[in-house]
């Protein structure tokens, strides 16, 4: 830590590794490899480590016998499942680049993707939640069922030739996932797969993670296999309270990083991956975390919410070691219910993004302290700077700018004015560092709202409002105003049976906050704009605000 100011350079203590994940994860559970690793309740499915690896290796030469090549992108429409870890395994290890896609893009969306990133084969379910993504692919490729054959023609996504249909239906024009499987019994795709498996890189690109998009179109991030090792090894030196053998309660989504990330990291240290269910479910993930007696639980503050609702009806017999709420913000008072709820013995919260994986996350010196995201990870940079690029002095909030192995170098097929050119990556979050080196995020940078010429964090409001006995969920933003260009806005969202009026969240924060921080507007809402994780999407709603105004 540089005297007096805030500039942080994490441990290098130990050196960075050089391991493909399908290395690091064949030498990492070389002890345990017939354990079972993957229990999907749902499906009622087991997998072991050696099967685990032998049916991603099958997968991946079944990949090479139609005529894709090391490198290639595979683009992923799967459920919470066997098949959907299958898969993703099978192209890692394999040498190709996962592209998990949401099964709620439409068309329009999906096709940007596909020729952006010249997607060559897509892997997907028929349905999902009784979608068809069959139907809502041949909108985008409507050459797919045209012939008998299934090698795709299409005008409008060229690079794309080939359909995997997870199903006991066939459909005309792609090809069944367990007749894939049975192609990889030829000897030439056997031995394609043993050759490229040599040739991957630790710096390629295993996995393409797409931002959320919250002020346009999604950026492309590209993940290699450097950022994911280290990361993983370093990670999961933080909680050395998980044990190999201890079950982790997975319903996190496999296309953000978050889920793609604890995936690997828990198959690696011998966790035990419990998939709840198909489909996104609270209560069939609380009754995995009690039957299946889950240590770790990770999940965006929502899914834990939504966990303690059902448990304080349930009142079910868990116990787990360790939360880890992530993907976005919550109050103090969501962690507070976790640990007295959920009868959770520790709450880690991390800080993480997909541009820089996991780059500050509590050590064992810090239990249950919800104010810090923990510290700097090792081999990283940080560095806070004001609005002229200056370092602040230390607890002093402002920009955190981030540089090392896991940050991205570069967006892919998109220019950003957040890479710097020596490295350095503006995250757009307001941070700041204490003497200790703990972290604190407060907020977005672009939040900040400018009250004539004052300086507010909407985190600050947000934290005292939180407090409120009305107030179930609240955000705030920036709204125009004539003459200051910027008032406070509190949109809250009220509990069951609840009123709450101007005047009464103006007398609860006298005392608690600066007067020109004490919101001078209040909107009652039933529901905020998220992205498809749940992230809030501050500009949205202050867009929707000002326009109303």
């Amino acid at each position: 830590m540089e005297e007096g100011l805030s500039y942080i350079k994490g441990s290098t203590d130990e050196p960075l590794a050089s391991f493909t994940i399908g290395q690091y994860i064949e030498k990492f559970s070389e002890n345990f490899r017939d354990e079972v690793i993957v229990i999907s309740r749902e499906q009622k499915k087991k997998l072991t480590v050696n099967q685990l690896l032998e049916e991603s290796d099958k997968f991946a030469s079944g990949l090479y016998s139609l005529g894709l090549k090391r490198g290639d992108y595979v683009g992923i429409i799967v459920k919470n499942s066997v098949e959907a870890l299958i898969v993703n395994f099978a192209c890692i290890r394999g040498g190709f680049v996962t592209v998990n896609l949401h099964p709620a893009l439409q068309p329009r969306e999906i096709e940007g993707y596909l020729n952006t990133l010249e997607v060559r084969c897509i892997v997907c379910v028929d349905k999902y939640k009784g979608f068809s993504i069959i139907d809502s692919l041949k909108k985008v490729v409507p050459e797919i069922g045209c012939s008998p054959s299934v090698t795709i023609e299409s005008k409008s996504v060229p690079s794309l030739k080939r359909l995997v249909v997870i199903s006991d239906k066939q459909y005309e024009g792609t090809i069944q996932y367990e007749a894939l499987m049975s192609y990889s019994g030829e000897s030439a795709s056997k031995e394609t797969l043993e050759n490229n498996k040599k040739l991957i890189d630790p710096h390629d690109i295993f996995a393409i993670i797409f931002t959320s998009g919250s002020t346009g179109n999604s950026k492309i991030v590209g993940l290699t296999h450097h950022q994911l090792t280290n990361c993983m090894y370093f990670l999961r030196k933080r909680f050395p309270a998980i044990k190999r053998g201890d079950k982790l309660c997975f319903h996190l989504p496999l296309f953000h990083i978050f889920g793609l990330g604890f995936s690997c990291i828990g198959i690696a240290n011998g966790i035990t991956i419990v998939l709840p269910s198909l489909y996104y479910d609270p209560r069939m993930n609380l009754e995995a975390i009690s039957e299946e007696n889950c240590a770790l639980l990770i999940g965006t503050p929502t899914m834990f919410s939504d966990l303690i609702a059902i448990q304080k009806e349930l009142n079910l017999p868990i116990s787990p070691k360790i939360a880890m709420p992530g993907g976005a913000g919550a109050p103090a008072s969501l962690y507070t219910d976790v640990l007295k709820i959920l009868h959770v013995k520790q709450v880690q919260i991390g800080y993480g993004l997909s541009e820089a994986a996991a780059a500050t996350w509590p050590d064992a010196s810090i239990l249950n302290d919800f104010t810090t995201t923990g510290r700097l990870m090792d081999h990283l940079e940080a560095k806070i700077v004001d609005e002229s690029g200056n370092l602040v002095p230390i607890g002093t909030p402002g920009e955190l700018l981030l540089r090392g192995y896991s940050v991205i170098k570069k967006y892919l097929h998109y220019q950003a004015e957040t890479l710097e050119d020596d490295g350095w990556f503006r995250t757009g979050d307001m941070v700041s560092v204490d003497g200790d080196g703990k972290f604190h995020v407060t907020g977005r940078f672009k939040d900040i709202i400018n009250r004539g010429g004052e300086k507010i964090s909407p985190g600050e409001v947000e934290m005292i409002l939180e407090s409120h006995p009305s107030i179930q969920e609240v955000y705030v933003v920036g709204t125009k105003h004539d003459r200051l260009g910027e008032e406070v806005c509190a949109c809250c969202k009220l509990k069951p049976d609840s009123t709450l009026t101007l005047e009464e969240i103006k007398e609860y924060c006298k005392g608690k906050l600066s007067y020109y921080k004490i919101p001078s507007r209040i909107e009652i809402m039933d529901a905020f704009p998220k992205t498809l994780i749940g992230k809030i999407q501050k500009n949205k709603l202050a867009q929707s605000l000002s326009e109303t105004a």
